[in-house]
């Protein structure tokens, strides 16, 4: 694995590092393994550019979904069978419908990028190494239930993650893929970087939320998914939000088939059906 550190040294102080390095997976792919969101880690020639997202086909799929109806997006989601990655296995497009049609109330969308379970790091290198992917996925996901405000939590112990993050807000909002009016949809959302304090409770979903207000990180007991009783929130996974820009850009789209236990079923897996996911 790459130094951690920054371009600028790690002698530097905090505020003077510059270029957060790119930290590197390593691990080939098993040979029974079939890497969808994890397909451009450790790609050569890769790196977490706008650019370079762009010229693999990047954003294609918020083009598809711009141009849809909000309902339709989340039916075809619904039949693609993708399933929140973060461990419930929740469905996504039935969670999309718990915000009803006619909601008058502002919605939120709150990416669980916390990862604060013990050895796991598959947040981490999207962020790191397809950062577009996630922000693809999240402007879907903010178009599909009606969010004009989105917040990637991340949990403190990556800075230089949350760095990368907020860079390639920047250069998605140049390219008009976020802010007021994204691809001449009339549509607007705004994504911002919101970093936790280190808690392992934030992994949890009411636990984030509360986190996310300043409150104390402690679940909610009704399991109410609302920042404000006034409010709706719909909070997922980054590892979800990815799949739906890569699953987007396949053959069979979002409303591919596969095996029940994939948790991303829009990608038909390899010559094996225990050929896993990732």
């Amino acid at each position: 694995m790459q130094n951690l550190g920054f371009a600028g040294g790690d002698s530097l102080p905090f505020s003077r590092r510059s270029t957060p390095c790119m930290i590197t997976y390593t691990k080939p792919p098993h040979p029974r393994e079939f890497r969808l969101i994890f397909k451009n880690v450790d790609r050569e020639g890769w790196d977490p550019s706008i650019d370079c997202y762009l010229r693999d086909g990047g954003y294609q799929a918020l083009r598809k979904a711009i141009g849809m109806v909000p309902k339709d997006i989340t039916d075809e989601v619904k039949k693609s069978g993708l399933r929140g990655r973060g461990g419930a296995g929740f469905p996504t497009g039935m969670k999309w419908t718990f915000i009803p049609p006619n909601n008058t109330k502002p919605v939120y969308l709150i990416c669980n990028c916390d990862e604060s379970e013990p050895g796991t790091f598959k947040d981490r290198y999207i962020v790191h190494q397809d950062p577009h992917q996630l922000l693809e996925g999240m402007v879907i996901s903010a178009f599909a239930v009606g969010a004009h405000i989105a917040y990637i939590y991340i949990r403190e112990e990556f800075p230089q993650a949350a760095i990368i993050l907020e860079r390639a807000i920047e250069q998605a909002r140049s390219h008009n893929f976020i802010g007021k009016n994204i691809l001449a949809s009339g549509f607007d959302v705004e994504i911002y970087v919101h970093r936790g304090a280190g808690a392992y409770i934030c992994g949890e979903e009411t636990g984030l939320i509360e986190s996310s207000k300043a409150n104390a990180r402690t679940p909610a007991s009704n399991h109410r998914i609302s920042p404000q009783p006034s409010a709706s929130t719909c909070a997922r996974p980054s590892s979800t939000m990815s799949s739906l820009s890569a699953t987007s850009n396949t053959s069979s789209g979002w409303a591919g088939t596969s095996t029940p236990s994939s948790a991303c079923r829009a990608i038909p897996a390899p010559a094996s059906s225990a050929s896993p996911v990732t």
